[in-house]
């Protein structure tokens, strides 16, 4: 039966007083998932992690109910407590009613995302440096959308665990391998190794146009890695010099430049075709 929480020092819920601050559950290998459709596809099977435990409020229990009984007959501890309760433990107002904690496991490396490609195509993203948990959460949903097989990201790209990258998502990080390319720009001559193609998004006259790649592109029956660097600056020289293709979206004149998200899916899309 789920336990009844008071009190918003109760030590069964510590982890949930440190939502807000990302640094303190990284190291204690969990995450903070948000929101009923996120919390539900955690305590899916298709999740590769698995949850530690949930607070809900009264609605979020009620509309959950069977998904949170399931999951408790697999040893996740569930909690329930009134919203003041709720928003105290959190430390902020939680309209959503409904939060769990993850547990991250061991960090992927290159190799066991190399294993999640497998062979044949696959269009999927790599992030260089990218700090937007927003972009990010963003890339990730497109990826899953155009069915990637996982995501690669530099060891400065932000955390694509973060609550909110998590949420913006929508869960999909919860089902795709995110690995850390820890000798970078090193790890992206190993996938060139291995048969992968590496597109760079880049806005300069080196580029060539999407329809383009995308035709240069549509016999390769290889996973094709879409590397994407920040709003400002760009992807380094060294990733762009290991790219097998350099590709630019064409923009009205006078606008500066496309969002990174927006990007990506763009180019996932398109490679898709």
């Amino acid at each position: 039966m789920p336990e009844r929480i008071h009190d918003s020092e109760d030590p069964r819920v510590e982890a949930y007083k440190a939502t807000k601050d990302h640094t303190v559950l990284a190291r204690h290998g969990a995450f903070i998932a948000e929101g009923r459709l996120v919390v539900e596809m955690l305590l899916s099977g298709g999740s590769i992690y698995r949850a530690r435990s949930v607070l809900v409020g009264e609605a979020s229990f009620r509309a959950m109910e069977v998904t949170l009984t399931e999951a408790e007959s697999t040893g996740v501890e569930v909690y329930i407590a009134d919203q003041t309760v709720l928003d105290s433990i959190a430390g902020f107002p939680l309209h959503r009613g409904c939060l769990a904690v993850g547990e991250r496991g061991p960090e992927l490396g290159i190799s066991q995302v190399l294993g999640a490609l497998g062979e044949g195509r696959t269009v999927f993203p790599i992030l260089e440096g990218l700090a937007n948990h927003d972009n990010v959460g963003s890339i990730v949903r497109s990826a899953a959308a155009f069915g990637a097989r996982a995501i690669i990201r530099s060891p400065r790209c932000c955390d694509p665990l973060y609550r909110k990258a998590i949420r913006v998502s929508m869960g999909h990080v919860l089902r795709l391998p995110v690995g850390v390319a820890d000798e970078w720009p090193g790890d992206l001559q190993r996938l060139r190794d291995r048969g992968v193609k590496l597109i760079a998004l880049v806005a300069d006259e080196r580029a060539r146009t999407i329809s383009s790649v995308v035709r240069s592109m549509q016999e390769v029956d290889a996973p094709i890695g879409v590397m994407i660097g920040t709003e400002g600056d760009g992807l380094s020289e060294e990733a762009i010099g290991l790219a097998d293709e350099l590709l630019h979206i064409s923009i009205a004149p006078d606008v500066d430049s496309l969002n990174a998200g927006v990007a990506a899916a763009i180019a996932m899309q398109r490679l898709n075709e």
